[in-house]
């Protein structure tokens, strides 16, 4: 019995929680009714900015390219003294396949990457290009210098990067 008056005050309880939220329904409809619309002219249109991805994949390429240029012209500066203590080491005299030309074309391709990625930023499709050629370039870099070095760790990485800015393709002008 108990369990009867119970659902009956609960079936009460509902139908008058309802009833409010009906009138409370009907009332915004009726606000919404009188309140004035604005004409497509008069709304203010979407900006268009840059996308989070692109601004995501701009930073990290702004910290890993400038990170590499930075470490590279440390490098350049350093080569006489790094080649120093290489060549005291055997089968390492010539700076392991590197030599200063090696530093000079990557720390090149490096600042292309990075400028390439801040025309990215400002929303240029010029800069995917440079980027995506900057990047294609330094892959093949060692293959020449060193002789036939190469990264598959860094062509991974090179072409994940490479396709995400491309999926960004569509937003840059």
């Amino acid at each position: 019995m108990f369990f009867f008056i119970s659902e009956f005050y609960v079936i009460l309880a509902l139908n008058n929680f309802s009833s409010q939220n009906q009138i409370i329904m009907e009332e915004k409809n009726e606000n919404m009714a009188e309140a004035p619309t604005a004409d497509a002219s008069e709304q203010k249109p979407q900006q268009e900015g840059r996308p989070t991805f692109l601004t995501v994949l701009c930073i990290l390429t702004f910290i890993g390219s400038g990170l590499s240029a930075l470490f590279l012209l440390i490098g350049l500066v350093a080569a006489g003294a790094i080649s120093g203590v290489l060549s005291s080491i055997p089968g390492l005299g010539d700076m392991g396949g590197f030599g200063t030309g090696y530093f000079v074309v990557v720390l090149v391709l490096a600042l292309a990457s990075l400028y390439g990625a801040i025309m990215m930023w400002k929303l240029k499709k010029m800069g995917f290009y440079l980027y995506s050629g900057a990047n294609a370039i330094a892959l093949f870099v060692p293959m020449v210098i060193a002789a036939g070095k190469f990264s598959i760790f860094g062509l991974v990485i090179t072409a994940l990067f490479i396709f995400l800015y491309g999926l960004n393709l569509k937003h840059l002008k």
